[in-house]
């Protein structure tokens, strides 16, 4: 029987459902790279390790006879740049959000999970799924500087959205074919956008499953968001031009 996730987000799942397990192959094999006690931090992937992973892949697909591997991973923020380099033939969706509805949504979900239970921090852990909770620790994408530790403001998710997307623009601006931005509010808005998706990843084409938003409203506006709307901005240039390319 299926039942709502966690998270309150409207998805239904049950036990065949896919989960997101890749990032534990990582925790075996890299996580004194990037796992720290408070945060973690980006880290390079060495060509032992890719292999590792192309094998990985492979067994993935083999077992349940599919000849493409699918999977999402936040922390994938972490090792981009030298992922993408080392797999040109994968594709990457980069996706982004209006800064303050994700900070939103990330407090919303900081606040659902800050009172977890054992079982499900051990699980969080074991999944290395740090982005809000009681696990969480933040993404770190420089040595020095002390991150804002107050987690209960929504300034404090709004400060994590600007540095992740202020190092996934210098990223994206390097121009790697196989690094793809993906708009949020262009996927629900914008029906053209989720067909020319289907093709840029040739895959068959059904109707979208997104529905239209409703313009965002941040009148309450007692935080600071001019360098996120910035940035944002700049993401939404991108993807526009990647998708006339």
């Amino acid at each position: 029987i299926s039942q709502e996730r966690a998270h309150g987000d409207g998805i239904y799942v049950d036990f065949d459902s896919p989960e997101a397990l890749e990032e534990v192959f990582w925790r075996v094999h890299c996580r004194s790279k990037y796992i720290r006690d408070e945060h973690l931090c980006t880290h390079k992937v060495d060509p032992e390790t890719v292999l590792a992973l192309k094998r990985y892949q492979n067994n993935v697909c083999y077992k349940y006879g599919k000849p493409r591997y699918l999977a999402k991973n936040n922390n994938h923020i972490l090792r981009i740049r030298s992922l993408a380099e080392a797999l040109p033939d994968t594709c990457f969706l980069v996706l982004f959000r209006d800064p303050v509805s994700q900070a939103k949504s990330l407090l919303k979900q900081h606040n659902k999970f800050i009172d977890a239970d054992t079982f499900t921090r051990r699980y969080m852990t074991w999944l290395a799924h740090h982005e809000f909770g009681a696990t969480h620790r933040p993404f770190q994408f420089f040595e020095h500087g002390k991150l804002n530790a107050d987690a209960s403001d929504l300034q404090y998710w709004i400060d994590r959205w600007t540095g992740a997307y202020a190092y996934l623009l210098d990223v994206l601006e390097e121009n790697l074919p196989n690094l793809i931005p993906v708009s949020y509010e262009k996927l629900c808005n914008e029906p053209d956008y989720w067909g020319w998706l289907c093709y840029r990843l040739n895959i068959q084409y059904k109707p979208s499953p997104f529905r239209r938003l409703e313009e965002a409203s941040h009148n309450e506006q007692n935080f600071s968001i001019d360098r996120s709307c910035a940035i944002y901005q700049k993401l939404m240039k991108i993807s526009t031009r990647v998708t006339c390319t």
